[in-house]
């Protein structure tokens, strides 16, 4: 047995839709092995929307601002700080003329829906704003999802608000997200998020892409091993997990 992380790249990704209950992210526990979702160490966790935005003519001010589909979930201050807006936004300015070119550009202000960019750019004519932002509506939920020989059946492990859960800091015991209880998911059991929520989540990592999503992000410490070795401490393990979470 020993400790890792599961986080998004090891997840698939289905885009979902928006106002109805998407299952967006799946881990399929491999073939031979098991997992233990730890119930004593913090998980993160960091839904995003995005939204692309476009301007034929040049900038008036070096400060673009947007207004998102929406609400803007503005992350928890800590030890009387005040909330910084990179937490809760970033955005990809790119330009096709008079040059072509792609900078990040940082979010200044963030006031509802709106949020204000630091451009710096009142000379190019053709541009797009890509902006990816905290979601601050919506609900979520982890849901296990079990092989047998009918098909699957699910049950759900927690459920929270968006909101709630992107407003956290995530970064002190105090501030962060745990699995109510500790689960051992034997192989090919899967871990299932999905999501409902307007405008639709966006989760989507493609890191070779010139505006990657680089806010979104989940971080799930786990307990893994290969199967032999739980089947030594429970034979039935398989048996005793989905007696647990159909009981």
């Amino acid at each position: 047995m020993r400790k890792t992380v599961l986080t998004l790249d090891q997840f698939t990704y289905s885009a979902p839709s928006a106002g109805v209950n998407s299952k967006i992210l799946t881990y399929t526990v491999p073939i031979n092995s098991y997992i233990i979702l730890r119930a004593d160490e913090m998980m993160k966790l960091r839904f995003t929307a995005s939204q692309v935005f476009t301007y034929n003519a040049a900038q008036t001010s070096p400060d673009v601002t947007v207004t998102v589909s929406g609400s803007v979930a503005q992350v928890g201050t800590v030890l009387g700080s005040k909330a910084n807006p990179s937490i809760s936004a970033v955005g990809f300015w790119h330009t096709t003329s008079p040059s072509a070119s792609t900078k990040i550009v940082e979010p200044t202000n963030i006031s509802g829906s709106d949020i204000t960019f630091a451009v710096n750019d009142t000379t190019s004519t053709a541009a797009t704003l890509t902006v990816y932002y905290l979601l601050g509506n919506g609900n979520f939920s982890w849901v296990v999802g079990v092989p047998v020989a009918a098909g699957n059946i699910t049950a759900t492990l927690y459920s929270d608000s968006i909101q709630h859960v992107n407003s956290l800091n995530q970064t002190s015991p105090e501030s962060a997200l745990y699995f109510p209880e500790q689960i051992t998911l034997p192989q090919e059991f899967t871990l299932n998020l999905y999501v409902q929520s307007t405008p639709a989540v966006d989760m989507a990592l493609d890191l070779s892409t010139e505006t990657p999503n680089t806010l979104a992000g989940i971080q799930i410490p786990i307990l893994t091993g290969p199967m032999t070795e739980i089947l030594q401490q429970d034979p039935e393990v398989k048996k005793h997990v989905i007696d647990y979470l159909l009981g």
